[in-house]
């Protein structure tokens, strides 16, 4: 018998502008929950954007989320996957608070909707927001083996 706290048909929605936007940083969606220890959760998503985007799911201890991290390499994850839609199992390594990220490093604006389940229920997703990180800065070589970042 797993112990969550839990509640029915609780899908979390989202909508994170694209890179036309903002060509140097990309939006992201963060929620907090709380698993306990070993238990299975099924993590799934869709979008429902115009134009089919991809978005990058992760699920992050919440000082990595809190840390500097790029877009195109998020933060240092526990769990990742991307897609425009999908459903995919992870296993909580111990009983705490987890950070799920959903990123939008692409071009157009991405909505969709988000839910995680536990055996027969859904974890409620407490403390939501937005955000913004950068993309990975270009460096140039002005001198042999001197980068300008």
């Amino acid at each position: 018998m797993l112990q969550v706290g839990a509640q029915g048909n609780a899908v979390n929605s989202f909508s994170i502008q694209g890179l036309q936007n903002h060509p140097f940083e990309c939006g992201y969606w963060w929620a907090d929950f709380r698993p306990i220890a070993g238990q299975t959760v099924r993590v799934q998503w869709t979008t429902s954007s115009q134009v089919p985007v991809a978005a990058d799911i992760y699920i992050v201890i919440p000082t990595a989320a809190a840390e500097r991290w790029f877009c195109d390499s998020g933060p240092e994850a526990l769990f990742y996957a991307s897609g425009a839609f999908g459903s995919t199992h992870w296993v909580t390594p111990t009983t705490g608070t987890y950070t799920l990220l959903v990123v939008n490093d692409r071009l157009y604006t991405v909505s969709g909707t988000l839910t995680l389940i536990a055996g027969n229920v859904t974890i409620p997703l407490t403390s939501t927001g937005y955000g913004t990180a950068e993309q990975e800065p270009i460096c140039r070589f002005i001198l042999p083996n001197i980068p300008e970042c």
